[in-house]
């Protein structure tokens, strides 16, 4: 790579890792506020509905971007003192299949314990709760929380979810739980009273025609604050609303497409944002026709918003949970 493209690159990653403030990022600090502050008196019922935060939003709706602004404000970094190396902070996806077993054997990876693969859901899960303690873990995050509603069973559902909420209320060592997933995770939510009873929610909605002002100002400050460039003759407003409507009013989609017109410019050398930076991105996020382009098109409000059909989904399906074929008498499996 020549210099001029490194720099490029560089400015390309730095302008992807910077965060566009919200009014939801607030909202979650303050919840995690007193989460944390909860563990002071962590058996008053003054913070009983304090002890578990859903994060509950489509995929790519800005839950994981919002998580990281925030979490540094709380001090939740590994630290090491007379009694040993302390993790605060644990953090990982839900396994899948996601049962009650996989979750304790799936956290214990991640703690760098790796367990016997024949290791009953009764053995386990002691073993992760004295970790919990032994490595003084207050808060845990589980990313793809959704993957939990996969349960046909309503008996083992309610196991996982009784299970979780024993987690947040162990007499020996207080800790706060925060669940992030899709919109059908609320469902755990709203099923059980003892859940509901024990938590809050933070919902991460999409934005409408209305909010298109809002998304100007994620525009004009990605492009010309967090880019540094010019923003030429790009109309701020319209291109605000075929944002919202090419991404289907999904926040961190828009996000990420702005930055991605913004990251041609640079990769190009340029100044100043071009009209056609944006029908570029959005060509390369959906493989669209010219005619179908929200952004080449003059009549784009006939087409219909590609970007949020497009996407990979977060939570793909298990092979196996995916019925295997049926043999023929004789034929053994390959």
């Amino acid at each position: 790579m020549s210099e001029d493209e490194i720099r490029s690159a560089g400015r390309t990653a730095e302008l992807f890792n910077r965060h566009c403030a919200m009014a939801r990022d607030e909202m979650v600090r303050g919840h995690m506020k007193i989460m944390m502050a909860s563990l002071i008196s962590p058996h008053s019922d003054q913070y009983k509905e304090h002890r578990i935060l859903f994060l509950v939003g489509e995929s790519d709706s800005g839950k994981s971007q919002t998580l990281k602004h925030v979490m540094p404000s709380f001090g939740l970094t590994p630290y090491a003192d007379e009694d040993g190396e302390a993790q605060p902070l644990l953090r990982l996806k839900m396994p899948t299949p996601c049962t009650l077993r996989n979750i304790a054997v799936e956290c214990l990876r991640v703690l760098g314990m790796p367990v016997r693969g024949d290791i009953r859901e009764g053995v386990v899960w002691p073993i992760f709760r004295k970790q919990i303690v032994a490595r003084r873990i207050v808060l845990i995050v589980f990313d793809e929380a959704q993957r939990m509603m996969r349960m046909d069973n309503e008996n083992e559902l309610q196991k996982v979810s009784d299970t979780l909420i024993t987690l947040v209320e162990m007499e020996d060592w207080p800790m706060r739980m925060v669940l992030c997933g899709i919109s059908i995770l609320e469902t755990l939510r709203d099923r059980d009273d003892q859940m509901r009873n024990r938590s809050q929610i933070v919902r991460f909605d999409s934005v409408s025609e209305k909010n298109a002002g809002k998304v100007g100002e994620w525009l004009t400050e990605i492009v010309t604050d967090h880019a540094s460039l010019g923003l030429g003759d790009i109309p701020v407003e319209d291109y605000s609303m075929r944002l919202i409507k090419a991404c289907e009013g999904n926040v961190g989609s828009i996000i990420k497409m702005i930055r991605s017109a913004a990251g041609i410019a640079i990769t190009d050398g340029r100044s100043v944002i071009e009209r056609s930076d944006f029908a570029k991105a959005y060509h390369r996020k959906t493989a669209c026709t010219p005619q179908t382009n929200l952004f080449e098109v003059a009549k784009w409000t006939t087409l219909e918003g590609g970007l949020a059909k497009s996407r990979a989904g977060s939570d793909p399906v298990d092979a196996t949970t995916v019925p295997a074929p049926k043999m023929k008498p004789g034929e053994r499996p390959r």
